[in-house]
């Protein structure tokens, strides 16, 4: 499957999150960003939709940002099904050094987002059901949390074999002039130098037995979003 076709189901699946959170009572309101932080995390399938967004809309200078992001914050060592195949085998987990969560995402104008349509399940996937205080955490429903999680699972999939790791290193690798293209053309290509994790298989879904019957509709319409032509 090609990179456009790849976008085309990442853009569908953003689509069924957005009508998922649309459902849900939430005190997230534009202004609010506590939470848009450099420890922004993504994939290389989401990386090239916000280039490619940035570059139709004329706004490159958003990706010139990112990539000036030599210190960008959090950089995880797994990514999300890497955890849950770790999980799931009994191995040691990697203990993660966090992000401060104290600097300002780049992407950010006057509180808002300039690449808000294209922004990462990373950010669509924050969401509180209390108004967050400064520097609080936010208050999220289970449920909710368990949704976004299955929809980064499934992204990641979609996204082998791309990597993970912080928005500003998936920017640096996808602009990079060798790895950039090799990536687009599904060339064997390593992103330890951006400090990048790969992406694994979805080997189990980590959803607990309690919301099983909740997801279910939602994990239905990710089937018909996979089974599009090209999957």
């Amino acid at each position: 499957m090609g990179p456009e076709s790849k976008i085309e189901k990442l853009k569908a699946l953003y689509r069924l999150h957005d009508d998922f959170m649309a459902g849900r009572k939430l005190a997230c309101r534009p202004g609010c960003h506590t939470c848009c932080t450099r420890d922004l995390t993504a994939t290389t399938l989401e990386g090239l939709f916000l280039i490619l967004h940035c570059r139709r809309t004329g706004r490159r200078d958003l990706i010139r940002r990112l990539e000036a992001e030599l210190e960008p914050g959090f950089r995880p060592r797994l990514t999300i099904n890497g955890l849950a195949k770790a999980c799931l085998e009994s191995e040691q987990v990697p203990e993660e050094v966090l992000g401060s969560g104290k600097h300002p995402c780049p992407l950010l104008e006057d509180g808002l987002c300039a690449a808000y349509p294209a922004r990462p399940l990373g950010c669509r996937a924050m969401a509180s059901a209390e108004t967050c205080p400064p520097n609080g955490a936010a208050l999220m429903d289970p449920l909710v949390l368990t949704v976004n999680t299955v929809f980064q699972q499934v992204v990641e999939q979609l996204d082998l074999p791309g990597f993970f790791g912080n928005l500003a290193d998936v920017i640096r690798f996808l602009n990079d002039g060798r790895h950039g293209p090799a990536y687009q053309e599904g060339r064997s290509v390593i992103g330890k130098a951006f400090k990048l994790a790969p992406n694994q298989p979805a080997a189990v879904l980590m959803v607990p037995p309690e919301h099983r019957a909740g997801i279910r509709p939602v994990l239905e319409k990710m089937g018909e979003v996979l089974a599009l032509e090209g999957g």
